[in-house]
């Protein structure tokens, strides 16, 4: 019985010990890493820059030229960094995982003066903690040709592009969606443009192609086809497929989620498990400061963390979800 006392009483004392072992590694880290920036973007935790200043290697950003991020792992030029949008109260949405909107390639056809074009690109994340998800769209520019999303079966994910004149020129040299003002530019219907959404019941991927075809072989014309967040979908300024070609580049929304074979790294947050969350009265939720979903495979550790309503900051830091 003593024995039993004793120990019980050990606990009881190692409790707040523990957390504050945590807490003081944690703040370490937040004093001495955040914020970093590279150029005008910011660069939150658990990405990083410095070292020690992120949680793995596929966090890791380069700073190029003290002004372009990038993905070092990826080898991904970053244009922005989002932490979980809708916190933990909706972690079943889209927006309930954090995002990096990066560069990727545009495929082409016809562009190229040394006819040395890939009509066929692909999208490789797999291993990685990052994923491509429904906030993305397949979008195509030209006359007469069809594009597809590959990898993403059973899906069949694609559009076709032609033009309201016979001579294989776009209409109005304008390409549909890139001004609203103009009534029959706010939508992309397949006349110069064309634009296919990733379903939302097909989850998420770690590998999407996109191939272009002509439905006319004689054709020199230029065209090509991309992955866009939405984002670049409605800002783009570029109206004709040679200048989306020169552009070299669109930019889409990756999904991101925690991924670490240290074990400890959530729960050490401080943080109460989604299911627990759920479980919760109203009440009760409102004390909780953030929560995640949890699961370790394989001794690999998946997360995805967000502050509750009411609290905001960054949920990967400790104790980083602040009462408003």
């Amino acid at each position: 019985m003593r024995c039993k006392t004793s120990l019980s009483s050990l606990s009881i004392l190692l409790s707040p010990l523990l957390v504050l072992i945590l807490a003081s590694n944690f703040v370490s880290l937040s004093s001495s890493c955040q914020p970093e920036t590279c150029g005008s973007i910011k660069i939150p935790y658990p990405f990083g820059i410095q070292e020690g200043c992120y949680l793995n290697e596929w966090y890791k950003i380069e700073c190029r030229d003290s002004t372009f991020p990038f993905l070092s792992k990826m080898r991904m030029e970053v244009v922005d960094i989002f932490l979980t949008a809708d916190g933990v109260g909706a972690f079943r949405s889209p927006n309930s995982y954090g995002s990096v909107r990066a560069k990727v390639a545009i495929t082409s056809v016809g562009c190229s003066g040394d006819g040395k074009e890939n009509n066929r690109s692909l999208l490789n994340l797999t291993e990685s903690p990052f994923f491509i998800g429904s906030g993305n769209s397949l979008v195509a520019v030209g006359c007469n040709s069809k594009a597809s999303l590959t990898n993403i079966g059973p899906s069949i994910v694609g559009c076709e592009l032609s033009c309201s004149s016979n001579k294989d020129t776009l209409p109005n040299k304008h390409v549909p969606f890139f001004n609203k003002s103009r009534e029959e530019e706010r939508s992309c219907d397949g006349n110069g443009c064309c634009r296919a959404s990733l379903p939302d019941d097909t989850g998420t991927h770690q590998v999407i192609g996109v191939s272009i075809e002509s439905f006319n072989n004689g054709s020199q014309k230029c065209r090509v086809a991309f992955l866009a967040d939405e984002v670049d979908y409605i800002s783009s300024h570029a109206t004709e497929p040679e200048r989306l070609y020169a552009k070299g580049y669109a930019t889409v929304r990756i999904g991101w989620v925690i991924q670490t074979k240290n074990l400890t790294f959530v729960d050490s947050l401080i943080c109460k498990s989604a299911d627990e969350y759920r479980r919760l009265d109203y009440t009760s939720q409102s004390s909780i400061s953030c929560a995640c979903n949890n699961i370790t495979i394989s001794g690999t550790n998946y997360a995805n963390c967000g502050c509750n309503r009411g609290h905001e900051g960054n949920p990967y830091l400790f104790n980083g979800c602040k009462g408003q």
